[in-house]
């Protein structure tokens, strides 16, 4: 960010362009293609993680939410990883992690948790945070197709893929819940920025709860 003149998606309170997206889409599997393996990090945040979490933080949750997160939790469990495709995973392409410099280009930024991972775990990612618009199902339904069919194009998800998708997306959205919730208790952590991603996780785990995108 000390050498990119522009602004993340979070501060310019929008979501991408549909272009933009193709883009996102298009890059997005180009990383994914490298068959580089650095040294594991583990991260909180990361949906392969999501049991190990949940167990951690369970005693946070309360609601209709600490529901749905068991209720997906038994489908992550019935989840094949080894029929997934594995390759470079930046695993945090959020709003806060791309930029758009003053010329309109796009810039990935933060690789702090990049592991060997399935990668659909990139893809379930930026589904839930730069397609979805909350508001409205018919634009978020559009947004995933064009995410999708760019992405496709350079690196086709697979069958089993495409049917464990929305397990992904689901299991994004409760451990964003479950680590929002553990910053705001155990950190007294109260910014904008986390009480936003509180929300709109809980949102968007409702929404990918009832509908599907794929």
């Amino acid at each position: 960010m000390d050498y990119i003149d522009g602004k993340d998606f979070f501060t310019l309170d929008k979501l991408p362009s549909e272009d933009e997206l193709k883009i996102i889409a298009k890059e997005t599997a180009r990383l994914n293609l490298i068959d580089y393996r650095p040294e594991f990090i583990y991260d909180k945040w990361a949906i392969i993680n999501f049991e190990k979490e949940y167990l951690k933080n369970k005693k946070l949750l309360e609601g209709k939410y600490k529901l749905f997160i068991v209720n997906v939790l038994k489908d992550f469990k019935d989840i094949d990883f080894s029929k997934l495709k594995y390759g470079f995973v930046h695993g945090d392409i959020i709003e806060t992690n791309i930029l758009r410099d003053k010329n309109k280009k796009l810039w990935f930024i933060d690789f702090s948790v990049s592991n060997y991972l399935p990668r659909i775990v990139d893809i379930a990612v930026i589904i839930c945070d730069l397609c979805l618009d909350l508001n409205n199902l018919k634009i978020s339904k559009q947004r995933v197709l064009i995410f999708l069919t760019e992405y496709n194009k350079l690196y086709p998800l697979s069958d089993y893929e495409i049917e464990v998708l929305k397990i992904f997306l689901k299991c994004h959205q409760a451990i964003s819940i479950i680590q929002t919730i553990r910053e705001k208790v155990e950190e007294n952590n109260t910014s904008e920025e986390n009480l936003k991603f509180l929300s709109k996780a809980k949102k968007g785990l409702e929404l990918v709860m009832n509908y599907d995108f794929i």
